[in-house]
């Protein structure tokens, strides 16, 4: 008893002492714990929720009606002709035959001018003609692969149609132009011969580019080639990245430590409070 008189002071401050050492213990450890933010923390399963009831349903195939006997049929009355009175007989009119639609006619085809050189660009005048419609289409077929329709709306179709076309021809050669029309019940006539006309393309001769000749060098003189100057390079902005960390792919979201404590000060505080109570101690008992 009379030894926790005497030295209270000295057991206080030891148990000040180690309780703040077990702080700045503490402290220290929570300061070096680090752990991942959102999103990446990982997130809890949810229990699946047992049933609170349970339905039970019976299917019942209906019986298969059965047909109801059919009553005995009503006779029907037959009239009686009447003495003296006279029953009008109705002939029926035959309906009148469709007659077959007649092809659409082309009459002619014209082409002006029929030769020169290439380029040459030919103006074509087509005609046709339909005896029981109308001339909806004109088809025409240019002799070097290429082909142009042209085409009527059928509120202003006419039996006797008329169309002009142009068309240029790039290579030299002899080509056949043709024609074929179209009637409003969508048939093709043939390709007469007046409706195929030859065109002659020739190639130029002459009147081309003149090259410019490549001025003569002295003997003996050696020309310098002169350098093509080169852009100035871009710049290509290289992200920062935080002390101990390395580039990850752009659709991965770094996500850098984060401590869930502060900082080291209340770690020097403890120390150096426990030092001081300590030296405080030690001077009262001497």
């Amino acid at each position: 008893m009379n030894f926790l008189r005497k030295n209270w002071l000295l057991i206080l401050t030891g148990l000040l002492t180690i309780l703040l050492a077990i702080l700045a213990v503490l402290t220290a450890v929570r300061l070096k714990t680090i752990a991942p933010v959102a999103p990446t923390v990982p997130q809890r399963q949810p229990r699946a929720v047992a049933p609170a009831c349970t339905l039970t349903f019976d299917l019942l195939l209906s019986p298969t009606p059965t047909a109801a006997p059919s009553g005995t049929p009503a006779p029907s009355a037959t009239p009686t002709p009447t003495t003296g009175v006279s029953i009008p007989t109705v002939t029926q009119t035959p309906a009148p035959t469709q007659k077959p639609n007649e092809l659409p006619n082309c009459t002619g085809l014209s082409a002006s001018p029929t030769s020169g050189t290439v380029p040459l660009t030919v103006s074509f005048t087509g005609n046709g003609t339909d005896r029981d419609g109308k001339i909806i289409s004109f088809e025409f077929t240019f002799g070097d692969g290429a082909k142009e329709t042209k085409e009527i709306e059928r509120v202003y179709a006419k039996d006797n149609e008329s169309v002009t076309v142009a068309h240029t021809y790039d290579k030299a050669g002899s080509y056949w132009a043709s024609l074929r029309v179209r009637d409003n019940n969508d048939e093709w006539s043939g390709t007469p011969d007046a409706c195929r006309v030859k065109i002659e393309v020739e190639a130029k001769i002459g009147g081309g580019p003149t090259s410019t000749p490549r001025p003569t060098e002295k003997p003996g003189v050696t020309r310098t080639p002169t350098p093509i100057p080169t852009g100035t390079p871009r710049l290509t902005a290289t992200p920062a990245l935080l002390p101990g960390t390395t580039a990850t792919p752009s659709a991965t979201i770094y996500t850098p430590p984060v401590p869930q404590a502060g900082f080291d000060l209340p770690t020097v505080g403890a120390v150096v409070g426990g030092l001081l109570l300590t030296t405080l101690g030690l001077l009262l008992i001497l």
